[in-house]
């Protein structure tokens, strides 16, 4: 079983990062002075988009956007040689017939 996370890249971080800061020069200097409390809302919000992309973009380790669990199925397969080794030696000892064996050689070797 893999447990992993996905982030967003770096360039995408980036972009957040400096369009958050341009919207937080909006909320500053245009924003607050014209709408009020509108304006620090807006601020707030970009202040807070610009520090999500800021740790993304400044951190080694970033921003999970989904944790991933795999099940890579069972590791105990036997490997191919093994089974080939098993069915020869089934045959060998007379437990299947020849054409068993061959049907199951031609299946082990088509997987």
């Amino acid at each position: 079983m893999y447990n992993g996370r996905l982030k967003q890249s770096k360039p995408v971080s980036a972009l957040g990062f400096f369009g958050g800061l341009i919207f937080i020069g909006i909320g500053v200097f245009v924003a607050i002075p014209t709408f009020g409390m509108f304006g620090v809302f807006w601020t707030l919000i970009a202040a807070g988009i610009t520090t999500y992309h800021g740790y993304g973009l400044l951190s080694k380790g970033g921003v999970a956007l989904y944790e991933v669990e795999i099940n890579r199925g069972p590791t105990n397969q036997k490997s191919l040689s093994d089974k080939l080794k098993e069915i020869d030696e089934a045959r060998r000892l007379g437990q299947i017939s020849e054409i068993e064996y061959k049907t199951a050689r031609n299946r082990i070797l088509s997987e």
